[in-house]
């Protein structure tokens, strides 16, 4: 029966209490009760605020974590960032081989081109020497056919033809020559691509040292979410204490009751209703008391439960962000392999292009050696007739040379026009990447004084929270997370010393690169004063040479009426064919058809004042090879 009672009272004590002390005996004395209900009021104050010191010890742990996750956090996203700067990185190194991947096609086709010209180059070479061997042939067999004017016909096809495998080869060099200038162009490429892929590894080294650091940071927080657990065990524990101890309470105030009950039904008798009524509302006051203790119990338990399940969310949402990184190293790693294959492999058709290179060079200087034996033998065979032609072909080349001087000229005054243009864009480019540069060195410093100010911001709320004297403002830390926050405080400064350090390297290597611009810049505007003070040379000299070309136009046309004035006056002449106007290179025609004769007759005096003439225009001829040195 006391047993059941006792139960009844733990569930609904204030009806019981009630119940008792209306049925119940009353207290022995007075004295006793009084007593009685002091006691029980003492251990009530006594056990209260236990329970309620704990409470801000663990919210103060609470905040305290949290601050630490927020700061794994920030770390977080600033890895995040680093990741995406090194795929913008990445896909800009990918852009790079793929450009370099096709000027490395533009070149083999352009290779296959100037093979292609040096087959041709070759047949023509060929075509020259069988036509020079029957010239031989027929020189050597039987001379009876043979005439001056059919001799001077062969000798000019073979001019022109000569000419043209001339002109030809002066083609394959400067395919060569552009060959070469896209090959200094495709390694500039591959450097710059080899540039970024070290960028990019790095980039990569330094995500995965901050992974490395990041991980340790959580395990840290590992740490401290079992210390938590550990704590909320403990808290457990003391509420448990608390509610056995409260329990013994009980059960001990449930047998004074019953005792008191006792007491009260032998002092009913003796004291007034008014005391009972105190009585019965100061054994109400302790029920309420009672009951509000379990209530606080009850709420701390949930409290350190819903802790606990923060906590353990926290710390799986940083296992799965710790996941990531690693998953996203891998792939950088990955990349980073797929780049150096490619590098290989780019280094591999560069290597095959500079052997194809090398092969066009010897093909090259085969052919020049082969034009030179043909030249040879032409010469040997002009040297039998040099006598009969040598005035007319003196006046031919002159003529012809002229012309083809004036077109290279020309040519050359357009190929350095060109090249001032395209020095004149690469300069405005140089000048667009140097702003870029300036923007990029703007933006860094403003982050680092972002940086610079947020750390002095920190420095000074560390201060300030330092200074203050609220009692309320203290933090309780045991010795292991003192020193623990004290070496993350220390490696934090050291990553941003760190930080500042690069920054500042990343700055000068701006600087460096924006000076090394100015340099190209003022070189290339040295360059174009050079080419418009060379073309501008070469405009005048030009003028000056169509000035001379006029100028022994009209004294061919002079020296071809004197001959049509001297037809006939002695014996002992020469015989010279003048070609028909079609069979001259352009811009001769006019000067050699003055008239519709084929054949004149020139004295040996008219060939000394031939010659007179060809001293006096003997200036004339430095500076045609003034413009064939040009």
């Amino acid at each position: 029966m006391v047993l059941g009672k006792q139960t009844k009272t733990n569930t609904d004590p204030p009806k019981v209490e009630v119940g008792e002390i209306d049925t119940s005996s009353p207290f022995e004395s007075v004295k006793h009760a009084v007593s009685l209900f002091g006691a029980v009021a003492f251990t009530r104050k006594r056990t209260q605020p236990s329970a309620k010191k704990t409470e801000p010890h663990s919210s103060e742990k609470v905040s305290i974590k949290e601050s630490k996750l927020h700061l794994a956090e920030k770390e977080l996203n600033k890895l995040k960032e680093n990741i995406s700067k090194a795929e913008v990185t990445r896909s800009q190194a990918l852009t790079e081989l793929s450009k370099a991947k096709k000027t490395i096609k533009e070149l083999n086709k352009e290779l296959s081109i100037v093979s292609k010209s040096k087959d041709g180059v070759v047949k023509e070479t060929d075509k020259l020497n069988d036509i020079i061997q029957n010239v031989q042939d027929k020189n050597s067999g039987d001379n009876s056919d043979w005439t001056p004017s059919s001799w001077k016909q062969d000798t000019d096809i073979f001019r022109v033809q000569y000419l043209a495998a001339a002109l030809e080869l002066n083609a394959a060099k400067l395919e060569l020559g552009k060959l070469r200038l896209d090959y200094d162009s495709a390694s500039r490429s591959y450097n710059s691509v080899l540039r970024q892929s070290s960028e990019a590894e790095a980039a990569v080294k330094a995500n995965s040292e901050a992974a490395v650091e990041l991980s340790g940071h959580i395990s840290g927080m590992k740490e401290l979410i079992e210390q938590a657990k550990r704590a909320s065990q403990k808290a457990e524990e003391e509420k448990a204490s608390v509610e056995a101890s409260g329990q013994i309470l009980g059960h001990e105030y449930q047998i004074k009751l019953n005792e008191s009950g006792k007491t009260l039904q032998n002092l009913k008798k003796e004291l007034d209703p008014e005391r009972n009524m105190n009585l019965q509302k100061q054994l109400e006051i302790i029920a309420d008391q009672s009951e509000a203790m379990k209530q606080d119990i009850h709420k701390t338990k949930d409290s350190y439960s819903e802790l606990a399940r923060i906590l353990t969310l926290e710390l799986d949402n940083a296992k799965a962000m710790l996941q990531n990184l690693i998953d996203e190293g891998s792939t950088l790693r990955c990349l980073i392999e797929s780049l150096k294959l490619e590098l290989e492999n780019v280094k591999k058709e560069l290597l095959e292009l500079k052997e194809k290179e090398a092969e066009a060079k010897h093909l090259a200087e085969d052919l020049e050696g082969e034009l030179q034996k043909s030249k040879s033998e032409l010469e040997a065979c002009m040297s039998d007739e040099s006598k009969v032609s040598s005035t007319c072909d003196e006046m031919t080349s002159t003529l012809a040379g002229l012309l083809n001087q004036t077109q290279r000229a020309m040519q050359e005054a357009k190929d350095v026009t060109s090249e001032a243009e395209a020095i004149m864009k690469e300069a405005e480019a140089n000048k667009s990447s140097v702003k870029e540069y300036e923007a990029r060195l703007q933006l860094l410093q403003l982050e680092v004084e972002a940086a610079r100010s947020a750390e002095a911001k920190a420095l000074e709320e560390i201060k300030h929270l330092s200074e203050r004297k609220d009692c309320g403002a203290k933090i309780t830390l045991s010795k292991e997370e003192f020193n623990s926050l004290s070496v993350k405080i220390k490696d934090s400064a050291t990553i941003a010393d760190m930080k500042v350090s690069v920054a500042m390297v990343q700055v000068e290597a701006v600087k460096s690169r924006q000076n090394d611009c100015w340099k190209m810049l003022e070189a290339s505007e040295k360059e174009l004063e050079t080419i418009k003070l060379t073309t501008a040379e070469a405009l005048r000299m030009a003028g000056e040479m169509d000035a001379d070309k006029n100028a022994l136009e009209g004294e061919v046309v002079r020296l071809g009426g004197f001959l049509n004035n001297n037809v006939g006056d002695s014996k002992g002449d020469w015989e010279i064919e003048m070609e028909p106007a079609s069979s001259y290179p352009e811009g001769i025609s006019r000067s050699y058809s003055t008239t519709s004769a084929t054949r004149r007759r020139v004295t040996l005096g008219d060939i000394l004042k031939l010659e007179r003439e060809k001293s006096k225009r003997a200036p004339m001829r430095s500076l045609s090879g003034i413009f064939h040195r040009m």
